[in-house]
């Protein structure tokens, strides 16, 4: 039986390929380059990106994680 976190983490990387409409081997060598580069998961990626596009588009001033500067 697959693990809870194993499966979240293949759902995840359907829907990143689902919604950028890359290929599976495209989507696992985005993953790499997250990795690699920004040392962080596709999740926290996305997330960091989406918070940062919020607060430069509305008044929200949302909140980064403790290692954001």
């Amino acid at each position: 039986m697959k693990s809870p976190i194993k499966i979240l983490r293949g759902d995840f990387m359907k829907d990143v390929t689902v919604a950028t409409k890359l290929s599976i081997k495209d989507t696992e060598r985005f993953r790499e380059i997250v990795q690699i580069h920004y040392r962080t998961t596709v999740s926290e990626y996305i997330r960091r990106l989406v918070v940062d596009f919020l607060n430069q588009h509305t008044e929200l001033n949302l909140k980064g994680d403790a290692n954001d500067k």
